[in-house]
């Protein structure tokens, strides 16, 4: 490309091939002395604004234009901002998830130890229930062995009398 010409007035070299220095954005020049690297400076500001247009190619932006691309921005980041609250949502429900995962399975162990505890509780019944009827059963025998005991001491007393009476008879004799 070095060698064609170039038209000033519509950026294009003789054989319709823009150069690549040629499609750089093209900057407008600024008159301010505060302007670093053709940007506007704080300096730049009018009535709280920055008087900037956008340029594409040739065109440029009005200021209600301007705006309005603003707003596009802005509202893009208010969407943006949104998606950012669905993502914590997200991770939120993610969270529910496994707590309530982390919750049934608590419940599961904690129904599975009622029933375990149940059981017990019906054992240590049963225990008791049986232990109750050995008790009554070892009341019961020592009474009979008392009766016993007694009705044994009268037989031996009159066992005593009978051979002493047997003596005497065979004494007799």
């Amino acid at each position: 490309m070095s060698g064609s010409k170039v038209d000033a007035s519509t950026q294009k070299t003789s054989d319709g091939v823009m150069s690549r220095q040629d499609r750089k954005r093209m900057r407008p020049a600024i008159g301010s002395d505060s302007s670093v690297d053709g940007e506007l400076s704080y300096l730049d500001l009018d009535t709280g604004r920055v008087l900037s247009e956008n340029k594409t190619g040739n065109m440029m932006l009005s200021s209600t234009a301007h705006d309005m691309m603003m707003s596009k921005h802005l509202s893009f980041e208010k969407s943006f901002e949104k998606l950012q609250k669905l993502d914590k949502l997200d991770s939120i429900e993610i969270c529910v998830k496994t707590m309530s995962v982390k919750m049934q399975d608590f419940e599961q162990r904690l129904n599975i130890n009622e029933k375990i505890t149940s059981e017990l509780k019906d054992s240590v019944s049963f225990m008791s229930d049986q232990f109750d009827i050995v008790a009554i059963s070892c009341a019961q025998n020592l009474s009979n062995i008392a009766k016993c005991d007694s009705d044994l001491k009268s037989l031996k007393q009159e066992n005593d009398e009978l051979r002493s009476a047997l003596s005497s008879l065979n004494a007799l004799n």
